[in-house]
C-alpha cells in the first residue's frame, strides 16, 4: 500500500490496482474518487496540484485527479 495526501485529498493506493482519493475535509474522511489501474500501484507522488504519478509493477503512470484520466505512460522494464 502506498499513500500521499495533497492539501485537501489523501490519494491512496495498493494490490486491488485502484487509487482511492480521499476528502480530509470532512471529519468521516469520505472517498471522493477511484481510479482503475491496470496494475498493484506501489508509489504515488504528487507533480502538480492535480497531477498524481503512480508506480507500479510494469508501468508509471500520470494522472489528472479530477478528470481520472491518465495523461502519460512509461513502460517498465523488468530485470528481474
Amino acid at each position: 500500500m502506498s499513500y500521499f495526501i495533497l492539501t485537501e485529498i489523501l490519494a491512496s493506493g495498493g494490490s486491488d490496482k485502484k487509487i482511492k482519493l480521499w476528502n480530509l475535509k470532512d471529519d468521516c474522511f469520505s472517498c471522493v474518487k477511484t481510479i482503475k489501474t491496470n496494475d498493484d500501484v506501489y508509489s504515488l507522488l504528487q507533480m502538480y496540484d492535480s497531477i498524481l504519478v503512480s508506480g507500479g509493477k510494469s508501468a508509471i503512470l500520470m494522472w489528472d485527479i479530477f478528470s481520472a484520466l491518465c495523461l502519460r505512460t512509461l513502460s517498465v522494464e523488468s530485470t528481474v
